[in-house]
């Protein structure tokens, strides 16, 4: 940080000399080198056993919370990094778990690689005494239902008191817990461990449990640890016997649950450090693998605890070179408690605790302590409070520290929360702190060589100053004005402003940076100007510089997806046929990553492709292009009645973060549509499709080819269009006759009757045995399958035969006329008439059976049976198609292959 030098002003004439009154510059204070915060300077949490502070700089918080029946539940906090509890989380920030009829009490925390929060401690057990108590809660604090089906479980040892103090989480997703387990007289370490869906690890101790007895008194275990190895560390407390003192106790696993002979020689050790009371809390492992275990220590005699520090070598035997014989014991609070809570080594090898003490009277007060590697206080570690550097949180194996890297550079993470720029940012003028009124005065924030959009600041959090639209408010006062535009804030303050209000508000201002592809820092300069108008003295107004480096982690962004504004399809009136809709979903990242495409919920089908069915068809995306189809379920839109939507979620994927849309399959209804009921239902110019539904429906058709679906006996087909190019078609279920200007009558489904009118027309029958009558005009007449009685009527008629021929399956000619009449025969399914026009003479034979080698076609006369003979000579046996009558006579030329 620079900054500007105070400066005396003397202003001399001929005439006279005198020393004025001068404005002096004002400056940017630094800390007093004490990083003690009191309780009056912190937020006012529920009391909580442990914090962890999260990488977005969220806090979790594990505690306990009163319940209507004056019972305690566990309870979990989520607080955002500006201090304000997290609304999104449980209950506007709170979660509270029942687990037991009696009392919960929760102790420690852990949170998976996944976003999900482990908690353990202890409740009222059903034998007697206490159960270990383990919840498992989603990112959002809901229950895990995925964790021993309720997301809670209970564990109990012998049938007394069970108590779970820590939880550490292996890389293999297992859970192990440690605490206190009592046999009826005394106390031992437990440790349990669970597979990661609750259940007990039968291949670690006994059943998934174990007790650890060091010298036949009480022994409890305050902290787990996974060590990069695989074993366990648990460190606690031991009584060698009942009513003594505590020694620090550490016990070495390997990972089947058993001790580790080769730490101590048994895998456990016991040290004394005051000849009273110690209590061993928390762990850290050096990088040669020696291990800082810190704790606290209350001397014999003594009504107060101190902070305690001891080192061990990677076996388990103190290390000489630190401290006095490995042990640091350090006292903070003469008249008072001093205790640490958690440590953790440096890159450089210094050593930084923290916890809490009586500091100057006040309990409790947050307490950070930095030794050097040797084991004495490292003088040159100050609290940083300047611009050019700010303490901050960042998460270690779920403790919460002060990162002091990088010169305490505070860091922003893309898409988190903002960041604190300096939370013990002073600036001091002295004629406005004489006054304590910094009215006139301001303060700009700007990035170093101009202003950036992409820089963005904030205020907030408990007690602190906030924003509102125009104004800064602090203890419900407005103390400025500012504006904030492209990047640059500046901050107006007004009389109400007092020295410590605007150290306030410069302590609680936030940066986050909103660019997908941030700088790895930005330097933002802070111009503080006093505003000094005569006031303060002669020289004007004098400002300071001073500047803030942030450093900003780029994460993965998640991609863009583009998806259109629908599938749409329209249902009419009439008997629709919906086209296969094509399209191709797109999306960008900025971190130029392979995307792949894909359906919520959908099925891979193996070649690259995604699909998911609806109740309207099936869509289809390709994997690495986004290219999709959709295929309509042409009933399920038919049978619509009421416009109908159907949503798919389609989705993108860079291989870490989805990002997902709505598709949504529209379909509308195009005038009076289809019902179940006795619709009329009138046609356009086009090639309509009628289909009415259930009732009794009246369906009008003009021009075009229309097609119309009968199935019921009341339907009533009008076509009104007489012009003979034009083709329209009834496809009928029932009984039915062709109306006037309709060729062509379909049966389907069972047994039915068809008849023709007085035009040429199409009669086609289904499966079953039909019967199909003609009429007037020159009709053709196909049975298809079943034995089906054909009638010609007047006119000159064919008769259809492109079905396979079957035992039994004989269609009958009532009425043909060897004058007008033909038979017309499929050269697909007669394979051996390979001739099309006029069946050859030589193919043709009457008699009883054939007589050479291409008699195929055979006509009994005396019967009237019609033959199909496929080796022609009499080998095989022939099969009967028809029945034409008997006694005609018959000649090739009835006959016509197609």
């Amino acid at each position: 940080m620079s900054q500007t030098p105070r400066k005396l002003l003397f202003i001399d004439t001929a005439i006279n000399a005198a020393i004025l009154t001068v404005n002096t510059a004002p400056s940017f204070a630094t800390g007093n080198g004490i990083f003690i915060t009191t309780p009056a300077d912190r937020p006012s949490n529920s009391p909580s056993d442990q914090e962890l502070v999260m990488a977005d700089g969220q806090r979790l918080l594990v505690s306990t919370r009163v319940n209507a029946n004056n019972n305690l539940d566990f309870a979990l906090l989520r607080y955002r990094s500006d201090g304000l509890l997290d609304n999104s989380f449980g209950n506007q920030g709170i979660v509270a778990t029942a687990i037991s009829k009696g009392n919960d009490v929760a102790h420690g925390l852990a949170v998976q690689a996944d976003g999900k929060i482990v908690v353990v401690g202890w409740c009222d057990g059903v034998i007697g005494g206490d159960d270990i108590a383990l919840v498992r809660y989603n990112s959002n604090g809901t229950l895990d239902t995925r964790f021993s089906g309720d997301g809670k479980l209970t564990t109990d040892f012998r049938g007394f008191t069970d108590q779970g103090t820590s939880v550490a989480l292996q890389q293999d997703g297992k859970i192990v817990v440690a605490g206190s387990s009592n046999n009826g007289h005394d106390d031992d370490f437990a440790l349990v461990r669970y597979n990661p869906d609750g259940s007990l690890d039968s291949h670690f101790g006994q059943g998934g449990k174990l007790g650890t007895d060091f010298s036949g008194g009480s022994d409890f275990a305050n902290h787990v640890q996974v060590l990069a190895n695989g074993k366990l560390m648990v460190l606690g407390s031991s009584a060698s016997t009942v009513g003594q003192g505590f020694d620090f106790a550490l016990a070495r696993y390997n990972s089947d649950g058993s001790l580790d002979s080769s730490f101590s020689g048994d895998g456990k050790l016991t040290t004394d450090l005051s000849g009273w009371n110690d209590q061993a809390v928390n762990m850290a492992v050096q990088a040669d693998g020696k291990l800082v275990v810190v704790g606290s220590v209350q001397p014999a005699g003594s009504s107060y605890t101190n902070i305690a520090i001891i080192r061990y070598n990677s076996d388990g035997s103190v290390d000489g070179h630190f401290g006095s014989n490995g042990k640091v014991i350090t006292d903070l609070s003469p008249n008072g408690n001093d205790s640490a809570d958690s440590v953790t080594v440096q890159a450089d090898g210094k050593i930084l605790v923290i916890g809490h003490s009586n500091y100057q009277g006040k309990p409790n007060s947050f307490t950070m302590l930095r030794y050097n590697s040797n084991g004495t206080l490292d003088t040159g570690f100050d609290r940083v409070n300047t611009l050019n550097g700010y303490p901050h949180y960042l998460n270690d194996g779920g403790i919460p520290l002060i990162n002091l890297d990088d010169h305490s550079i505070p860091t922003y993470t893309e898409n988190y929360s903002p960041v604190a720029m300096d939370a013990d940012v002073d600036v001091s003028d002295a004629e406005l702190d004489a006054a304590n009124n910094y009215n006139g005065a301001s303060v700009t924030l700007v990035r170093h060589g101009g202003a950036n959009s992409d820089d963005q600041f904030f205020l907030g959090g408990y007690q602190h100053p906030y924003f509102t639209v125009n104004s800064v408010v602090f203890n419900n006062v407005a103390v400025a004005s500012y504006t904030q535009s492209a990047g640059r804030l500046s901050i107006y303050f007004n009389a109400h402003a007092t020295a410590n209000s605007v150290d306030r508000v410069l302590q609680t201002l936030s940066y986050r940076n909103v660019s997908d592809t941030p700088p790895s820092s930005v330097q933002i300069d802070w111009i503080f100007n006093d505003g000094n108008t005569g006031a303060q003295g002669t020289g004007g107004a004098l400002t300071v510089l001073g500047a803030t480096t942030v450093k900003i982690v780029a994460t993965n962004d998640a991609p863009v997806l583009v998806t259109p504004p629908g599938i749409y399809y329209t249902d009419t009136a009439f008997d629709d046929s919906f086209a296969t809709i094509t399209g191709t979903l797109s999306a960008s990242d900025v971190d130029n990553t392979v995307l792949t495409y894909g359906i919520i919920g959908g099925v891979a089908n193996g070649n690259g492709t995604i699909s998911k069915a609806g109740a309207y068809g099936l869509l289809t995306v390709t994997k690495a292009t986004g290219a999709y189809s959709f295929v309509a379920n042409d009933a399920a839109l038919e049978a619509l009645t009421v416009n109908a939507a159907l949503d798919f979620t389609v989705s993108v994927s860079d291989g870490s973060l989805v990002t997902s849309k709505t598709l949504t399959v529209n379909v509308s209804q195009d005038g009076i549509t289809e019902s179940n009921g006795n619709d009329n239902l009138l046609g356009t110019s086009g090639n309509d499709k009628f289909n009415g539904l259930a009732g009794a429906d009246t369906m009008t058709g003009g021009l075009g080819n229309d097609t119309y679906t009968v199935d019921n006996i009341g339907d009533k087909v009008v076509e009104t269009s007489v012009l003979v190019t034009e083709i329209d078609r009834v496809n009928s279920s029932v009984d039915y006759t062709l109306p006037v200007n309709v060729e062509i009558l379909v049966l389907i489904g069972a047994a039915l009757t068809g008849t023709g009118n007085a035009a040429p027309n199409v009669l086609i029958g289904n499966a079953a045995n039909n019967t199909l009558s003609g009429g007037a005009g020159n009709d053709a007449i196909n049975g298809d399958l079943g034995s089906d009685r054909l009638t010609g009527g007047a006119g000159q008629d064919r008769f259809i035969f492109n079905t396979a021929p079957t035992v039994g399956g004989i269609d009958t000619i009532t009425d043909f006329v060897v004058a007008d009449d033909t038979v017309q025969l499929d050269k697909a399914i007669f394979t051996k008439l390979t001739t099309t026009g006029w069946l050859d003479s030589g193919y043709f034979k009457i008699g009883t059976a054939a007589a050479d080698a291409n008699d195929f076609i055979i006509y009994h006369q005396a019967t009237g049976g019609l033959f199909y003979d496929a080796d022609g000579n009499g080998a095989g046996a022939a099969v009967q198609i028809a029945n034409v009558g008997s006694n005609l006579v018959l000649t090739n030329a009835d006959f016509w292959v197609v």
